[in-house]
């Protein structure tokens, strides 16, 4: 059985998720006390952009390949603005291989979305 949320909550979500992850790459000053963990950054970029894509392929209905192509866009279009941001207008870095991790997570929320809502999981996944 497929879980339907309402098209408010989704918007709510997406629009939290949306702030959210605007704080951490724009507003959010990294302090000393960040754990050193190797790459932890590009696992926050794509779980921020895997997250903000997989709520928008559940809010259109993401069922086409067209569908899925225009939001991949998207994507991508938010990826390069995000870093551009990033290094212009921050005190933090441009940095392609966050970019790289952006893509990844948004590339494999819309195909799980999309599979997702073309039935390919039934019985597997809901």
């Amino acid at each position: 059985m497929m879980i339907k949320f309402s098209v408010k909550w989704l918007w709510f979500a997406i629009l939290v998720w949306f702030g959210l992850s605007c704080y951490g790459l724009f507003l959010r000053v990294p302090s000393g006390q960040v754990p050193s963990i190797s790459h932890l950054d590009k696992v926050a970029h794509f779980v921020m952009f895997f997250g903000q894509f997989y709520l928008l392929s559940l809010l259109f209905n993401i069922n086409t390949k067209t569908k899925a192509l225009y939001l991949w866009a998207v994507a991508l279009g938010w990826a390069v603005a995000s870093e551009l941001i990033q290094g212009y207008f921050t005190t933090r870095t441009m940095d392609v291989w966050d970019g790289v991790a952006d893509m990844v997570g948004a590339s494999l929320a819309v195909g799980w979305g999309y599979l997702r809502q073309r039935g390919c999981f039934k019985g597997i996944v809901n």
